[in-house]
């Protein structure tokens, strides 16, 4: 028996509620994104009754794994640390909380959880456990490459398979998982939450001339020497009206969109498809998609809850090998059994010329150009190499004049016809890519019919 309780010990274990105390838009509730309490809880399990009473009563022991993620919050937002190891979270529980020594053993202390904000602290050291695939069964992988306001060209050919090949079908029901950078990554999330191809269109036509306004400005080019040239704002507000409150986990197709973080690491978001993918389905909608697609000296990266973001496309400009890797490691299937379809966004390829041989940093001010159309070259080959080119189809178009990713006007005007003659001219190519559904993607950690609490613990 627990004896008579206290008033103070009664106000702090069973009347204390985390959710009355924290607001709502506070970093504890976003704690899952740092911390990973699944090693504690298998080791504290054996202490615990599987039957009749419990050993240590359930409110409390709620309220004290409360109270233990707060202090760790705390640690997490602390400037004098951002690494800390069991040992050290041992002594800080202690020490500032319970005021009494925590007793799990030394010899288990090495097994306790390590944290770090870095993304790559989770990378896997040993092989992902794959999950059985239908060996009768293609696996379906779209891509879609960045190139802002130029989205419109996949957008308008992915309009036009949906109107002429799936009598008006969602084209989502197709793929088996969707990969997106930047503007393909809004145009993934979109078709993932079940928006259509031609609703997606509709808005980079309508929309996107408030979102890159004046973009033959010379005053608006000499400011991006300094700064970012558009109001990000804009862009995040039309963001919310196509997304709403939303969350990422709720994408009906499986998804996979980068971006890259102020650790200068790759983050991937990925749905959580495989057991391994815990974190990314609780992101809001909005969010994943601000993050790929805040396009270096064009829009300002995204701060969100201690993190930030660019522009997925500095080193994933095409996001074949991102999907493609993914599957590979996530699903145990024949890789001849995945087929591709890649769309591109009239990125084309930069001159070079004789000159170059010998340029110092002014000559090469457009590289990051030249490493995107080199990145998108080097994912198309891979790919084609690990599956066969007979499993890919890539519809791009080379223009005379290249548009560049923010000139609207030009884009408006042009790539819808040229997206419907790609279309009719890989009509008959792409049906078999196309011609029945798939199945209801993986869910682990959310659920298809509600929707997930972004804010909670």
């Amino acid at each position: 028996m627990m004896g008579r309780l206290e008033e103070d010990a009664a106000k702090l274990f069973y009347e204390f509620s985390l959710d009355e105390m924290v607001p709502a838009d506070h970093l504890l509730r976003k704690v899952d994104r740092f911390l990973d309490f699944d090693d504690i809880r298998a080791h504290l399990k054996p202490f615990y009754s599987h039957t009749g009473r419990p050993s240590v009563d359930p409110v409390l022991s709620r309220e004290l794994k409360s109270i233990l993620e707060a202090s760790i919050c705390a640690e997490l937002a602390s400037e004098k640390s951002n690494r800390i190891s069991g040992p050290g979270l041992r002594a800080n529980c202690a020490n500032t909380v319970f005021k009494f020594p925590l007793t799990i053993p030394t010899q288990h202390m090495k097994r306790f959880v390590i944290i770090t904000d870095k993304r790559s602290a989770g990378t896997l050291q040993t092989l992902r456990s794959r999950l059985p695939w239908p060996h009768d069964t293609p696996l379906r992988i779209l891509a879609i490459d960045g190139g802002g306001i130029k989205g419109i060209l996949p957008a308008q050919i992915l309009a036009e398979i949906e109107q002429d090949l799936l009598g008006g079908e969602p084209i989502a029901s197709r793929f088996d998982v969707i990969a997106g950078t930047s503007t393909g990554g809004i145009i993934a999330l979109g078709l993932g939450l079940g928006l259509s191809a031609s609703e997606i269109l509709k808005l980079y036509l309508e929309r996107g001339g408030l979102i890159f306004p004046n973009a033959n400005s010379k005053m608006g080019k000499v400011k991006q020497f300094v700064s970012t040239r558009y109001d990000a704002t804009v862009l995040e507000q039309e963001l919310q009206n196509l997304f709403g409150e939303r969350v990422f986990g709720e994408a009906k197709t499986r998804l996979v969109i980068p971006a890259f973080n102020h650790d200068t690491e790759p983050h991937i978001f990925k749905t959580d498809h495989h057991p391994d993918f815990k974190k990314d389905c609780r992101d809001r909608a909005v969010t994943v998609a601000r993050a790929t697609s805040a396009a270096l000296s064009y829009l300002d990266g995204l701060e969100d809850a201690g993190r930030w973001f660019w522009d997925g496309g500095l080193f994933a400009n095409n996001p074949v090998m991102m999907a493609l890797v993914d599957m590979m490691t996530c699903y145990d299937l024949p890789r001849e059994n995945i087929q591709i379809v890649l769309l591109g966004c009239a990125a084309g390829r930069p001159k070079l010329t004789k000159k170059h041989l010998s340029s110092g940093k002014w000559g090469w001010r457009s590289a990051v150009h030249v490493t995107s159309a080199l990145q998108s070259h080097d994912a198309l080959g891979q790919a084609g190499l690990l599956i066969g080119r007979q499993n890919l189809i890539r519809i791009d178009a080379e223009l005379r004049e290249p548009i560049e990713l923010d000139d609207y006007d030009k884009a408006a005007r042009d790539l819808p016809a040229i997206g419907e003659r790609l279309f009719s001219e890989n009509a008959e190519t792409l049906r078999p890519f196309v011609g029945t559904p798939v199945a209801p993607r993986d869910r682990f950690y959310s659920d298809a019919s509600t929707k997930i609490q972004s804010s909670e613990v």
